[in-house]
C-alpha cells in the first residue's frame, strides 16, 4: 500500500466511496444470480458450510489443539451470524485499498479470484480490520473505521431490519474462517495458520 494515500484527504474519500454504495450494490444486485455462481464453480463458503470446512482445515495444516477446540465456537458463531436472516451473497474475500482503482471518478474493483459464496459482512475481516483500521503508521486502530462501515451497511439497512452493526461484529470474527478455508494454498501452512490464530485472537 503506497503510505501516501493515506496523507491524501481525496484518496479517503475514495475509499469510502467503494466501500459503501458500490460493494454493497455489486452485492444484493446479483442476489438472483447465487445458484448460477454456484454452478460456475465460485466455491460455496455458506454458514452451513463453514463448520466443517474450518475442521478440514484445521487438520490439513496440522494445527495445535487450541485451534481443534475452538470448532464449536466456529460453529455457534455461524448459528448466531445466520441469525439475523441476511441473505447469502458474492463475497469478494480479499477486499482492500490495492484493489480498487479509480479513473475519472469511476471505480473498479478488480481480482475477484478469491471470491465465493458467503455471507455477504464477512468481507469486512480484510476491508476493514486487516486494512483500514491500521492507517498509516501500521498500527491496529489508528484509523476509526466506524464510517466505512456505516457506509457499506446502509444499502443493506435500506432492505433488511435487525441490528446490522451487532452482525459485522460476528462477521468480522468469523471472517477469517473463511478467508483461512477460501485462501488456502497447499504447501503454504504458515500463511493459514495465520488467519486461523487472527480467528481465535480476535484480532489481525
Amino acid at each position: 500500500m503506497d503510505d501516501r494515500r493515506w496523507r491524501d484527504p481525496q484518496w479517503l474519500a475514495w475509499v469510502r466511496d467503494w466501500i459503501d454504495g458500490r460493494l454493497a450494490a455489486v452485492q444484493l444486485d446479483l442476489a438472483d444470480d447465487v445458484d448460477d455462481l454456484l454452478a460456475l464453480g465460485v466455491p460455496d463458503r455458506r454458514l452451513a458450510t463453514l463448520p466443517q470446512a474450518y475442521a478440514r482445515i484445521v487438520d490439513a495444516v496440522g494445527a495445535d489443539r487450541r485451534f481443534r477446540d475452538a470448532a464449536p465456537m466456529v460453529a455457534d458463531l455461524c448459528a448466531e451470524l445466520a441469525q439475523y436472516g441476511l441473505p447469502e451473497l458474492l463475497q469478494h474475500d480479499d477486499l482492500h485499498d490495492a484493489q480498487v482503482f479509480v479513473r475519472d471518478g469511476r471505480h473498479l474493483i478488480m481480482d475477484w479470484g478469491d471470491a465465493c459464496v458467503s455471507h455477504p459482512f464477512l468481507t469486512l475481516s480484510v476491508t476493514l480490520d486487516g486494512g483500514l483500521a491500521w492507517g498509516l503508521d501500521d498500527v491496529r486502530d489508528s484509523v476509526d473505521t466506524t464510517p466505512f462501515r456505516d457506509a457499506y451497511l446502509a444499502p443493506y439497512a435500506e432492505r433488511f431490519t435487525g441490528d446490522l452493526v451487532a452482525a459485522t461484529r460476528v462477521a468480522s470474527r468469523l471472517g477469517w474462517v473463511c478467508r483461512a478455508v477460501n485462501g488456502h494454498v497447499p504447501g503454504d501452512d504458515k500463511q493459514t495458520v495465520t488467519r486461523l490464530r487472527m480467528f481465535l485472537d480476535g484480532r489481525p
